[in-house]
């Protein structure tokens, strides 16, 4: 069986290039933020040192390049490098700006990062296994969410990664965390909402999968 790569793997044989794709491949958020980062790598320096050159580093195509590339719209692309760089997986190292002399705009320059702390986020466990809901205990597909605020913090609807999805049909019952909701208030126990950080418990008993 093939050893399992970890995103901060120490072994020199394994690239940047792997390990962030690694990262990307279990992280929770939308299809778009991870085509984003996936398509950057590609123009990343791959390996950690070389000839001078960090890893992760040089990545500047510029938003408009990405979105034909990736077939999503500029402010899509815009928001996927927000939520990077609120997880502080990318970090922009400058800023775009007008050339006077060749009458050319730059591109805002990234560095791609493996974050300290990165088992904390919202990721899939190392094989990549589906949930069990805390409710029902059914198994289901986690659907990646995010959002930015207007300080560049990212943040999740935590639920959504606990608890399978309600039925699209209505007329077929309550969702599992509507019903989980119901029987803590009945038990006069903590609300979701009161939680805290504590949701994150919830979240790793479902993944049931650690690094």
């Amino acid at each position: 069986m093939a050893r399992k790569i970890r995103p901060d793997d120490e072994d020199p044989d394994i690239p940047f290039s792997r390990r962030w794709n690694v990262l990307v491949n279990a992280l929770l958020v939308e299809s778009s933020v991870k085509l984003v980062a996936r398509v950057a790598m590609d123009y990343a320096n791959y390996y950690d040192r070389d000839n001078g050159r960090v890893a992760g580093g040089n990545v500047y195509p510029g938003n408009e390049l990405l979105a034909r590339e990736t077939g999503l719209s500029e402010r899509s692309v815009r928001t996927a490098w927000a939520v990077l760089r609120g997880l502080d997986m990318a970090e922009r190292t400058s800023t775009a700006s007008y050339d006077p002399k060749t009458r050319k705009r730059t591109a805002d320059e990234y560095q791609l990062m493996i974050p300290e702390g990165w088992e904390h986020l919202p990721i899939l466990g190392p094989n990549s296994g589906r949930f069990r809901c805390v409710h029902c205990e059914c198994l289901f597909n986690p659907q990646g969410n995010s959002s930015v605020d207007s300080k560049g913090r990212v943040s999740f609807q935590v639920h959504r990664l606990c608890f399978c999805p309600p039925p699209r049909d209505k007329g077929k019952g309550e969702g599992c965390f509507s019903l989980w909701t119901q029987a803590r208030q009945a038990a006069e126990a903590t609300s979701w909402r009161d939680l805290g950080g504590d949701v994150w418990k919830l979240f790793r008993e479902a993944r049931d999968d650690d690094w």
